[in-house]
């Protein structure tokens, strides 16, 4: 299949087919492709975090200096950075766009748009904003986990596209938990969201208002009424699960304390639990998961078996 920078486009919009998807993510892990990629592309946060660490700091522009704290603040400024990213041997893609926001593991980051709204952006995130954004179009591109303070404004909604879906408010408050290996979930505060996702029958499109949930799993989608601060929990540095299985678990605890967790008994992969830990280190919270799921752990240099 032909990549071409339309096909690019509908990748980073998440409007591509599992065929089409694959080919995209084939062409970037081979060395021996190129294409000629539209300068107007802005290619898609799960290539370009893998990409990332190939770009010396300095390409980021003007507000991505060094992260010192666990919420450090930063005010987009409106100037479009030229980044020259390198994939595989010989292969290179112009991006045009302006400039973007990315946490590590262990890592959050409080994010001011031109427009004064704020992004508060959990560990393993990354949000790229549109070129057009102070122009009358209010776009952002989000992987990862989010919590958006919208500022209100009539004339121009505020749209947040993932690889799977697009939420559009005028202002209002929701957290959106969207990373590429887990379902995606949005958890509204405040306000209203119109939430649109892909299906095979085309878009469907659902209204949520406060202390509303939609969780969009393996293209099935379902709304739920929940208590909105059970999802909000890792804004105050505190662990929260809602019955989750030991799977996701072990994914949010790689993203808070930087580490790989191997599960080798794959029957406790699916059981779910239920608890909370305030300023959690990890040893504490293996241990409790360990006495209430009947496991046993070690560690392998930054790896922790669980068995």
């Amino acid at each position: 299949m032909e990549i071409t920078p339309e096909l690019l486009k509908k990748y980073m919009q998440g409007r591509c087919t599992r065929e089409e998807a694959k080919a995209v993510e084939s062409w970037y892990r081979s060395p021996n492709e190129s294409i000629d990629v539209d300068t107007d592309v802005p290619i898609n946060m799960s290539l370009e975090d893998k990409i990332w660490e190939n770009i010396d700091e300095a390409t980021r522009g003007e507000g991505a200096t060094e992260k010192h704290g666990p919420w450090k603040k930063f005010r987009i400024m409106g100037i479009a950075a030229t980044l020259l990213i390198f994939i595989g041997v010989g292969t290179f893609v112009f991006l045009d766009a302006q400039i973007s926001f990315r946490t590590k593991a262990g890592q959050t980051e409080t994010v001011i748009l031109e427009d004064g709204t704020k992004v508060h952006l959990n560990a393993v995130s990354s949000l790229i904003v549109s070129k057009e954004f102070n122009e009358g179009k209010r776009e952002v591109f989000l992987e990862g986990e989010a919590f958006f303070e919208v500022a209100r404004d009539e004339k121009r909604p505020f749209k947040v596209t993932t690889s799977s879906s697009s939420t559009k408010v005028l202002g209002t408050q929701f957290n959106l938990k969207a990373y590429m290996e887990g379902k995606e979930l949005l958890t509204l505060k405040e306000g209203s969201v119109s939430y649109s996702f892909k299906n095979s029958a085309g878009e469907d499109q659902i209204v949520l208002t406060p202390n509303e949930q939609v969780v969009l799993n393996k293209g099935e989608i379902r709304k739920k009424s929940v208590n909105v601060n059970d999802y909000l929990g890792w804004m105050s540095n505190t662990l929260i699960f809602n019955n989750e299985p030991l799977l996701e678990i072990a994914k949010t605890l790689e993203r808070r304390f930087d580490v790989k967790i191997r599960i080798d008994d794959k029957g406790l992969g699916p059981e779910p639990f239920k608890g909370k830990f305030e300023d959690p280190f990890l040893d504490m919270v293996l241990e409790d998961l360990g006495f209430v799921m009947k496991f046993k752990y070690r560690r392998e240099d930054n790896t922790i078996i669980i068995y």
